[in-house]
């Protein structure tokens, strides 16, 4: 799968153009996480009906044009929602089956179409046990009058039953939805937010922030020397360096700001509604940057290695005025590596335009 975005210059041309090409393997480890019982079923298709991926394999099943008027998938792109549960035969030629679907299309990430991936249950296969428990209580009930009340208890006793599967069914899609939410919002290694959900909440407060004419502030940071950590100690000190970072920010953070891993050894903070006035806000930001450094200066203990580890810190404030979320976000990365360049262990501001 390829992920493509192109960023026009002042004059309106073409000015670069990013290309990431995702592993489909990470979608197939991703995606059969969410299957409990043989015989169950996966898959992910395209805005338009197309399959790109099953698990388990089916012969057939990629060349199938999901878009036809009677498919499941037709069926649920009419109801207009994004989530739907549909009951119908699996093409080409499947079994009956009980299949959910959604469709994702996150605004952040900007897409051109949409996902939808479907999770499915063979009926007849989901349903064996309550049929054979069904064939015992019409054997009691013709054999007499009398076997129909233990009959009914066993009714009664398989519809609790059943309920009990059900809740526990439906137990189990919201944990795999939550861990497939967190999977793809939240670092990996350090359980901080990570890109995505940083430009998410981000896109919200500049949003609060022009309607309510308030300034707040993004924080660039970038750990000094960090490749030496791995080249000396090791890349599983590196991480424990990197979860102890993780760890300082999001202890002298305010609850309502955000800490978030940009990816490798930088991390962002966001600073939510620091005032009416640009300068409040500016001395707010400073406060805060200083708060961080002190933080980090102190000597972070890896396994029993004492490392002292310092940060360069870039500020940009924004609010009060429309500015597209790359603009913010690169004046802070150019304020970092200001401070890269003045000695490191500091922090720049870097003004708007």
């Amino acid at each position: 799968m390829n992920v493509l975005r192109v960023r026009l210059d002042e004059r309106g041309s073409i000015d670069r153009v990013v290309s990431a090409t995702l592993d489909p393997e990470f979608f197939k480890v991703l995606l059969s996480s969410v299957l409990y019982a043989d015989d169950m079923w996966v898959a992910l298709a395209h805005g338009d009906g197309v399959p790109a991926l099953r698990l388990p394999e089916r012969p057939g099943f990629l060349g199938n044009d999901g878009g036809q008027p009677d498919s499941l998938f037709s069926r649920h792109a009419r109801s207009g929602l994004k989530s739907s549960l549909v009951a119908g035969e699996e093409s080409p030629a499947g079994a009956f089956a009980w299949v959910a679907l959604r469709t994702i299309s996150p605004e952040a990430l900007n897409m051109r179409g949409s996902l939808v991936v479907a999770v499915a249950r063979d009926t007849y296969r989901a349903l064996e046990q309550w049929r054979q428990l069904m064939f015992i209580g019409v054997g009691i009930l013709l054999a007499a009058t009398v076997g129909s009340v233990a009959f009914l208890r066993v009714v009664h006793a398989g519809h609790d039953e059943l309920r009990k599967v059900l809740d526990h069914e439906e137990e189990i899609r919201k944990d795999a939805e939550e861990k497939i939410w967190h999977q793809a919002y939240y670092d990996h290694l350090t359980q901080l937010p990570n890109r995505r959900l940083l430009l998410d909440r981000m896109s919200q407060v500049l949003a609060a922030s022009v309607r309510h004419g308030r300034y707040s502030a993004l924080l660039f940071m970038d750990l000094d020397g960090f490749k030496q950590v791995n080249d000396r100690h090791g890349h599983e000190k590196g991480d424990q360096l990197l979860l102890s970072v993780a760890h300082r920010l999001t202890k002298i953070m305010r609850a309502e700001d955000t800490a978030a891993r940009y990816g490798g050894d930088e991390f962002v903070v966001l600073l939510g509604d620091l005032g009416s006035q640009y300068e409040e806000a500016k001395r707010s930001a400073t406060a805060a940057a200083e708060k961080i450094l002190v933080a980090m200066a102190e000597p972070h203990d890896l396994d029993g290695i004492m490392h002292v580890c310092t940060i360069s810190i870039g500020m940009a404030i924004f609010g009060g005025r429309t500015e597209s979320l790359d603009d913010i976000v690169k004046r802070a990365d150019d304020a970092m590596y200001q401070a890269k360049s003045s000695g490191k262990n500091s922090y720049q501001l870097m003004e708007p335009s």
